[in-house]
């Protein structure tokens, strides 16, 4: 298999599909100039589903969003990301493909990479017996120009003298195999802790209070261990501060239901990024 940086230099084109359409570029970047000093990225943004792959063989009515749309991307997340971007200034790059297609939040070598089922129950037909080939087009069409474009920007910021936080944006269902989830947001941290410790302490300048809300520690999921691909493979190497941050998919379902939470955690966050030691 070609090493990281090889797959970085590969991949980055667009194809043309059936009937002479074209294919979305493999990401989306909003707020390249911004002046924060951070980063969003939302890995799971996108539900685009290439049409040579006949739609993995899932039935049609899977892409209808009152079934099976979170198995397909992270619902909100994207209105999120871009209403957080324009709210706080920031650069975003955002994921257009579908995470059944390929999983842009895992490491190429996870068995998740590509997933044989869906939440470990709905057998996906199109990702099953796949050859390393097969995947590897995958990764070099969809994957690895996704997180080159990230690469590219924090690398802007960085000859720019900004060292940026990393977030990465996502969502998580209210409900799963039937448990409430109690949170409203989840604060995900590997190695890196200083950015987490300062988003999970008490803050009261935000409207309603971030303070009134229940917010995960590592929950609903624990990436220790680096699972999160983007933070681990772009932030951590650098020392650069970073997060996932999860949000209940109800409450960012619609575009201004993302502006109205995207306006409570935007301040929530710029004090946490205020109170950050400037490195050395």
């Amino acid at each position: 298999m070609e090493s990281d940086h090889q797959s970085l230099i590969c991949g980055g084109r667009r194809r043309m599909m059936a009937g002479m359409t074209m294919s979305p570029a493999p990401f989306s970047l909003l707020n390249p100039d911004g002046r924060s000093d951070l980063l969003l990225t939302c890995e799971h943004a996108g539900r685009y589903i290439p049409p040579s792959l006949n739609n993995l063989g899932l039935p049609a009515s899977f892409d209808d969003p009152d079934q099976h749309l979170n198995a397909l991307l992270d619902v909100g997340a994207a209105d999120l990301t871009r209403a957080l971007a324009k709210r706080l200034h920031a650069p975003a790059v955002l994921a257009t493909v579908s995470r059944l297609v390929v999983e842009c939040n895992r490491w190429p070598y996870d068995p998740e990479f590509v997933a044989p089922q869906v939440q470990g129950v709905l057998t996906i037909p199109g990702n099953q017996d796949l050859t390393r080939a097969e995947i590897a087009e995958r990764a070099q069409t969809w994957f690895w120009p996704y997180h080159q474009a990230i690469t590219r920007q924090i690398a802007q910021s960085l000859l720019r003298g900004m060292r940026p936080a990393l977030i990465s944006v996502h969502s998580f269902t209210p409900n799963f195999h039937g448990h409430a989830r109690p949170w409203q947001f989840g604060v995900l941290w590997d190695q890196d802790f200083g950015l987490a410790q300062r988003l999970l302490a008490p803050l009261t300048g935000a409207t309603p209070p971030i303070g009134d809300w229940v917010i995960g520690d590592n929950q609903p999921y624990d990436i220790r261990g680096g699972i999160a691909f983007a933070v681990s493979f772009h932030a951590a190497p650098l020392s650069l501060p970073n997060v996932v941050l999860e949000v209940r998919s109800d409450l960012i379902d619609t575009p201004p239901k993302a502006k109205t939470v995207a306006d409570i955690l935007a301040p929530w966050i710029e004090g946490a990024l205020a109170t950050l030691p400037i490195p050395s």
